[in-house]
């Protein structure tokens, strides 16, 4: 087994594999916030230069083994920056191709390197060698040549974020009422502050009013009530809260700057009190974060160290106790827990797939359920059908690769002879289907929904050779309302250069011929029907293929008997024949039973986050998107918007695709995003060698307590909150035979595919005529 990192101390600077060292370099630049130097000495590249006897302030780095905590941590201060002769300082650490990152004897210079081969532990004693040093700079010999290094001040997100600048007063007292109710108490069990209603509702409007020009967050997150959005990379102003003890003086004063006012949640700034239904007032931890405290019962006072000591009067009869339960837990985001995941997955694995509930729909409207709620009857367990559904994703990824590389693809309207093509390879599977009532028998049949195709087909008796599928066999001799087009009228796709199309010139039926990659086969010819939608009762006539001969019946699912192609290439495609330029359509979770909507001409949804549709001529029955920048939490997964652009011969770029199911990103890319991802999980073992196909899986908290995972934040088009997809929970990572995964996967494709795992139980309107493709989280209920 090659060991990832290892301490060298024959090198004299650390090295970090390529990939990483971008994302740590690029981190740095930004938190150093200094002008860069334009030429840089050839091995570093990453210099600043300063005036003469000035000691600049730069970031630290932080080195964190195994897990997150404070006892894993080696803090690399004056050890960052070296300053060359020329007066320039430059990033101590280097790049190469090697996948092993080594931490060499410049950042461990001065420090006490303790290997024990019993424990298998190498532990750290920071500034162990009892080096003397003048204040602020201390002098070593390296390489012949005189290095000086700095003291260098820690500059975080945290100490950017939060500057102080105005005061609010909330002149209300929190005395004792009768019977010596009310009052204030202060309570390290508690974490943020709770304040009475009457008195908090005053407190925060009187806050929102001293906040200036950032818009408040129109809904409420979780327990917070008064939250704001800030742009990435701005460095917000807040008030500063001051809580006065007995009277308005200052030794009296608490003052609350805005790191214990503000609580960062899902890249929010939430205001870090609560109201609650009790006349008493308690201080929580939040607030007193960093704070020592002195509770002297003699004098009766609790002093406070900070700029100085305050005093403050402790009444007899304050209660210091555990207020748990009623505050409840204040993290707005909610954690993951396999308990409720496991107990949600039995049900769905009992729903009978006879009895879903399927309620009339108006026109143009139809009912949406996940293929596993028809198939989960062929697994033993859970586990065993999301398997199931990893190979279908990897073969629908297949299928678009096969797709998206072909050099061949016929260009849109181009005319031919009428002359037989050759067949073409096409993908029969997907991840949703929606309810028919086809013909005036009214047959109901569900079709396998896919927005990369732009033909609807469903089997069509008398057959040639049909599939057995659970619903009734639609028969097209028995509907009074079926006719054949031929292809001198209507069917203009027989006479392009599409290869699975062909116009019959004996009876000049428009045949088709479509083979797919698993390498089953339908054949039939283009024809129309009505479908009814039996809230109205209206029928509406739908140009369809008429499939009579099907091959490799094992990789048809029986409870389908066709494809719904909504893709958004116009003539066969379900947007185009009904006219609309609106789709809309939510996805239901991938173990719910419930049904949803498919629907044409309108959307019920407010299309909170908007991306632009783009229109590849290459491809284009598919689904185009603007995405700009991934976040993960608020750290920014560093490439340049150009990434996500059409490279030549319209190559690249990112689609929507209902039949993938989880979301794939360029290797390159993702290995990045990956990255980001481990550093941003706190306190959750990752596993070395997770299930595949994923890469990286993490633990289940054996204790049963809930597990909180990054988000990631999708902008389309540009940074702001009406462009952002904002990604949590079980659309981030997947719990998979017992490990949470990450649910995002790489491939050696320049393309990207947002897939359904991520956005199932989001509203998704497509708009051609707006070029826009909306989201709204979490619409299906």
């Amino acid at each position: 087994m090659n060991s990832r990192y290892f301490v060298d101390t024959g090198a004299t600077f650390s090295f970090f594999p390529k990939g990483i060292y971008k994302v740590f370099r690029d981190t740095f630049r930004k938190e150093a916030g200094f002008p860069l130097y334009k030429s840089p000495p050839s091995q570093f590249d990453t210099c600043y230069k300063a005036d003469p006897g000035v000691a600049p302030d730069f970031p630290t780095v932080k080195m964190y083994f195994g897990q997150q905590k404070p006892e894993n941590l080696l803090f690399l201060a004056e050890r960052l920056v070296v300053v060359h002769q020329q007066g320039l300082f430059c990033l101590a650490f280097m790049s190469w191709k090697n996948p092993v990152t080594i931490i060499g004897s410049y950042q461990l210079q001065g420090v006490g390197l303790t290997f024990d081969t019993a424990t298998d532990t190498l532990s750290f004693d920071i500034d162990a060698c009892a080096l003397t040093r003048p204040h602020g700079a201390h002098e070593s010999k390296r390489d012949n040549e005189k290095v000086q290094v700095y003291n260098s001040q820690m500059v975080s997100m945290l100490h950017l974020l939060f500057l102080a600048l105005k005061v609010l007063r909330a002149k209300k007292s929190l005395n004792f009422g009768n019977g010596l109710t009310g009052g204030s108490i202060v309570d390290t069990g508690a974490t943020v502050t709770s304040f009475p209603e009457d008195f908090y509702d005053e407190f925060r409007d009187t806050f929102r009013k001293e906040v200036r020009g950032i818009p408040l967050y129109d809904a409420p997150l979780g327990n917070f009530d008064t939250c704001y959005m800030v742009d990435p990379g701005e460095v917000p102003t807040f008030p500063d809260v001051k809580m006065y003890f007995g009277h308005q003086n200052p030794e009296n004063l608490l003052l609350l700057e805005q790191q214990r006012v503000m609580v960062h949640e899902r890249g929010l700034f939430c205001l870090a009190f609560k109201k609650w239904n009790h006349p008493l007032a308690i201080i929580g931890s939040y607030q007193l974060q960093g704070i020592g405290l002195t509770f002297d019962t003699t004098t009766d006072t609790l002093k406070i160290p900070m700029e100085k000591f305050h005093h403050f009067h402790l009444f007899t009869s304050i209660i210091f106790s555990i207020l748990l339960i009623v505050l409840g837990n204040t993290n707005s985001l909610s954690p993951l827990n396999s308990t409720y995941i496991m107990q949600a997955r039995k049900r769905f694995m009992s729903l009978d797939p006879t009895k879903l509930p399927d309620p009339p729909m108006p026109s143009y409207t139809f009912t949406v359920y996940h293929h596993d709620v028809f198939e989960k009857t062929k697994f033993k367990d859970y586990d065993s059908l999301l398997e199931n559904r990893l190979a279908r994703c990897n073969a629908r990824a297949s299928y678009l690769a096969s797709v998206l590389e072909s050099q061949n693809g016929a260009q849109g309207g181009e005319m031919l002879d009428l002359v037989p093509k050759s067949t073409d390879i096409f993908y029969g599977g997907g991840e949703y289907v929606a309810s028919f009532l086809i013909g005036t028998q009214i047959i109901k049949n569900y079709l396998l929904i896919d927005t990369g195709s732009d033909l609807v087909w469903w089997q069509c008796g008398p057959c040639v050779a049909c599939y057995k599928q659970d619903q009734p066999l639609y028969d097209s001799t028995a509907s009074k309302t079926f006719r054949i087009i031929g292809c001198n009228r209507h069917a203009l796709r027989c006479r392009t250069v599409d290869p699975a199309f062909h116009c019959n010139q004996e009876n000049f039926e428009c045949r088709y011929d479509m083979i797919y990659a698993d390498h089953s086969q339908t054949k039939g010819f283009i024809a129309d029907d009505v479908i009814t939608f039996n809230l109205d009762h209206r029928p509406v006539r739908v140009t369809f293929g008429c499939s009579k001969d099907q091959t490799g019946e094992k990789n048809f699912s029986a409870f389908a008997s066709g494809i719904l192609g909504v893709g958004r290439a116009v003539q066969y495609s379900l947007p185009s024949q009904f006219g609309g330029h609106v789709m809309s359509m939510c996805l239901p979770p991938f173990y719910s039973g419930k049904g949803s909507v498919l629907s044409f001409h309108t959307s019920k949804w407010p299309r909170a986050t908007s991306a632009k549709l783009l229109f590849n001529y290459r491809y284009p029955s598919f689904y185009y998107v603007n995405l700009y920048k991934v976040f993960i939490n608020d750290r920014e997964v560093p490439v340049s918007p150009s990434w996500w652009k059409f490279k030549p011969y319209m190559s690249g770029g990112v689609l929507v695709d209902t039949g993938t199911s989880f979301t794939y990103f360029p290797n390159d890319f993702y290995v990045v995003f990956r990255y980001i991802f481990r550093e941003e999980v706190l306190d959750i073992p990752m596993v070395e060698n997770p299930n595949k196909p994923f890469d990286t899986c993490y633990k289940d908290d054996p204790s049963g307590r809930g597990l909180y995972f990054p988000v990631v934040k999708l902008y389309f088009g540009s940074v702001s909150s009406s462009t952002m997809l904002l990604l949590e929970k079980e659309r981030v990572v997947i719990n998979y035979r017992g490990l949470y995964c990450l649910a995002f996967v790489g491939w050696h494709r320049d393309q990207s595919v947002l897939g359904m795992m991520q956005l199932q139980g989001v509203g998704l309107t497509f708009d051609t005529l707006a070029n826009t493709l909306s989201f709204d989280i979490d619409a299906c209920d």
